[in-house]
């Protein structure tokens, strides 16, 4: 293990780092993550199993007590008490059978995804995570790095370690990879939270599981505030007792009557011909204020589900304990609950004859008004807060679950002194065959500029080297045998294109962006730039003496970095700058009449170029 740097991490972490890392080693070492997945999928299978052999069972005993309570009403009804009792068990029964299913119905679904999910993570440990969602919306061409380093898109970061169900939670992880922690106790807290969550994967899936199903929606916090602040269908206190107390006491001491012998059937349709009345009238104003609940809080149950995962969580020693404590969680999931038997409430309405029974009787829409209108007001302030947490756990999975199946990957040390070094380091989503390479950057300004032929691994270079900072900067461990870094701006120029739309070449764009780069330098804090081909725009005398005058203003700025080029008179700047520039190659060898591509980083400038031995290889060039 690396040494803790106590100038750099907060004294909480220092104090619970070495305990909670070798108890993470131990356990990741102890089976392979793929290994681990495959027995959670076996175990969830048998569970399955038996979950459908119980909503067998009680399919049969729910059909058995209507059957009974039918019969009740068909043979016992000339004996009145025995009649309303015999049926009123037997139906009580039978409610108490469905809530049964429904509980085991929704077991059955979460066992369910959890086993996707498990198939999913097996699948991404074998390299079959290319058709993952890519987050293309995210892409921002005018982002200091991120189009450069691939991390939106096809084959990208955020499509390899995302793992997140609802579109908040992608966003989360998005924003993480797009704003790297500039201070050292941020990254080391939330590195913290990383190592925190990534103990317990099947912990993390299932909480995965229900996020799929709770399913919510982007625009759910806008929603919720407006449905929170609307109290336009409020009814007075009086009309709300009327209708949720006294009438229904009415309908229910007519029904016993009835069943009494006390009363005939033509007064009892009139008694139940009021509330249904009553219902008809504010019926506009109920389905309104109903359609407004449905979609602002339809995955109530779900996040409930989410919170009531967190609570049984301990979170000691983890930074994420806090957000925990600020929500107040056990009333949370306690009005979570109580809102998913509301919204059952008004679901079961929905059904034209159980809708009118419910109203004859109870005035079912003032009721479900009622308690709707009553838990808005104790916690409809509350509820966007209460989701916005359940997402940011969900985010918090992706890391976990990222750092859970890299048993080997690495947590870099921080430094406050602008040193960066890398040993065996390779890119993050390749194999273990890639080959591993070194970077070493010390003195105050310091440069490596890299010369290559093409395909010798120049640009694959600088993306390992700018995602292990991007990752080092957001808690995570990277692929290297050891990693050294101060946290630091990113700036990147390899992609530059032109922009028909807004009129400008090729080598105007890439001014603006080097304009930018310099804007960012002059504002103070250290850059890390990442450059490729300088002034590619232009022809080769003018590139070569521009990209000498820029290099030149970069070494009066606070910035270290990578130059890549195949401009070799570029090199020249490594005798004028002897402390600050150092000249690095990837070198291609020729073997047999054939290219042989080592892709290892070495020093010197590059010797053999490979253009011409392709061309000809192809066969496009004249005889």
């Amino acid at each position: 293990m690396n040494q803790i740097d106590s100038t750099v991490y907060p004294a909480w972490e220092i104090a619970i780092l070495p305990i909670i890392w070798v108890n993470l080693v131990q356990y990741l070492w102890a089976m392979k993550p793929n290994e681990r997945f495959e027995e959670y999928l076996q175990q969830s299978e048998q569970h399955v199993k038996k979950l459908k052999s119980r909503l067998t069972v009680l399919s049969a005993l729910r059909l058995l007590a209507f059957l009974i309570a039918c019969s009740a009403l068909y043979f016992f009804w000339n004996q009145g008490w025995i009649a309303l009792l015999l049926f009123a068990f037997s139906a009580a029964a039978f409610l108490f059978l469905i809530r049964i299913y429904a509980d085991c119905k929704e077991l059955l679904k979460r066992e369910k995804t959890f086993i996707d999910l498990c198939a999913e993570q097996i699948e991404s440990l074998r390299g079959n995570w290319k058709s993952r969602p890519a987050g293309e919306s995210f892409i921002n061409a005018n982002h200091p790095y991120a189009s450069d380093l691939n991390i939106f898109g096809k084959h990208s970061l955020f499509q390899y370690m995302n793992y997140s169900q609802s579109v908040g939670a992608s966003g989360i992880v998005a924003g993480s990879l797009l704003n790297p922690l500039l201070s050292a106790e941020a990254i080391a807290a939330e590195r913290a939270t990383v190592r925190h969550f990534a103990t317990d994967p099947e912990w993390s899936l299932r909480y995965l599981a229900l996020a799929r199903l709770a399913n919510v929606h982007p625009e759910a916090s806008a929603r919720i505030e407006r449905w929170s602040n609307d109290h336009a269908t409020q009814h007075h206190r009086f009309i709300q007792m009327f209708m949720t107390r006294i009438l229904p006491a009415v309908g229910l001491g007519a029904t016993l009557a009835l069943a009494g012998g006390y009363l005939s059937w033509s007064v009892y349709t009139y008694i139940l011909l009021v509330p249904l009345i009553f219902t008809a009238v504010a019926l506009k104003k109920h389905q309104a204020a109903f359609a407004q609940f449905s979609k602002a809080v339809f995955s109530a149950a779900g996040v409930a589900g989410m919170l009531e995962m967190l609570r049984t969580r301990d979170f000691e020693g983890s930074p994420f304990q806090e957000t925990i404590k600020s929500i107040q969680l056990q009333q949370s999931i306690i009005a979570l609950a109580e809102l998913s038997k509301i919204d059952g409430a008004i679901s079961s309405r929905n059904n034209l004859v159980v809708g009118i029974g419910l109203n004859a009787l109870l005035l079912w829409d003032f009721q479900c008004m009622r308690r709707l209108q009553n838990w808005k007001a104790r916690h409809g302030k509350d509820l966007a807060t209460w989701i916005e947490t359940a997402i940011q756990a969900e985010a918090l999975q992706s890391p976990a679950l990222f750092c859970h199946n890299h048993p080997h990957f690495l947590f870099p040390e921080m430094n406050l002194k602008g040193i960066f070094e890398m040993e065996e380091a390779r890119h993050p989503l390749m194999n273990a065959a890639a080959v591993p390479n070194d970077l070493a950057l010390k003195s105050e300004n310091s440069f490596y500029i890299i010369t290559g032929a093409n395909m010798a691994g120049k640009s694959t270079y600088l993306r390992m080297v700018g995602l292990s900072l991007v990752m080092a900067m957001r808690g995570l461990p990277i692929a290297a045998k050891s990693m050294t870094f101060q946290p630091c701006q990113i700036y990147t120029s390899m992609l530059t294109t032109d922009s028909l739309g807004e009129s400008e070449s090729y080598f105007f764009s890439e001014l603006k962006r080097l304009r930018q780069l310099v804007d960012s330098l002059e504002k103070g804090g250290l850059h890390f730039l990442i450059l490729d081909e300088i002034l590619k725009g232009t022809n080769s005398t003018d590139k070569a003496e521009g990209s000498k005058r820029f290099m030149k203003k970069l070494l009066s700025l606070p910035a270290k970095g990578l130059i890549a080029t195949h401009d070799l008179s570029l090199c020249t700047l490594a005798e004028e700058y002897k402390e600050s520039i150092e000249n690095m190659r990837f070198e291609v060898h020729y073997t047999n009449n054939e290219l042989d591509f080592r892709y290892e980083i070495e020093p010197g400038i590059c010797e053999n170029m490979n253009a011409s031995f392709l061309i000809e290889k192809m066969g496009l060039s004249a005889n």
